[in-house]
């Protein structure tokens, strides 16, 4: 009895973690797919100088850990900040920022700016 039990358990538990996973793999989806029409980021302070942010750009992902003073919009921001424009508004500020335009080839990155 305790070995169909326990069966039972890892049956259940299987298909609550195929379950999650299928709904996490749609989110990402549908995050990917709108990314085309919008991005948006989202910058957490962690200290008084560096902040946390996510981001859903043109096929990219990103995570990042970065200094507040690099990035004027936060300044003294000690609350989570949302920033949400249109793509193309979003790719003409970085093509007049950076010089060069952004590449489309599919993303996933983490990372972090030194002050």
């Amino acid at each position: 009895m305790r070995r169909e039990l326990k069966g039972a358990v890892l049956k259940y538990l299987r298909i609550a973690v195929t379950a999650l996973s299928l709904t996490a793999c749609v989110l990402l989806i549908a995050l990917w797919v709108q990314s085309y029409s919008w991005v948006e980021q989202v910058f957490v302070p962690i200290t008084a100088s560096k902040y946390v942010s996510v981001a859903s750009m043109p096929s990219a992902f990103i995570i990042g850990l970065g200094d507040k003073a690099r990035y004027a919009p936060l300044g003294k921001a000690s609350m989570p900040t949302k920033v949400s424009m249109p793509t193309t508004d979003w790719l003409s500020y970085v093509s007049e920022a950076t010089g060069t335009t952004w590449s489309s080839s599919m993303k996933f990155s983490v990372s972090v700016t030194d002050s």
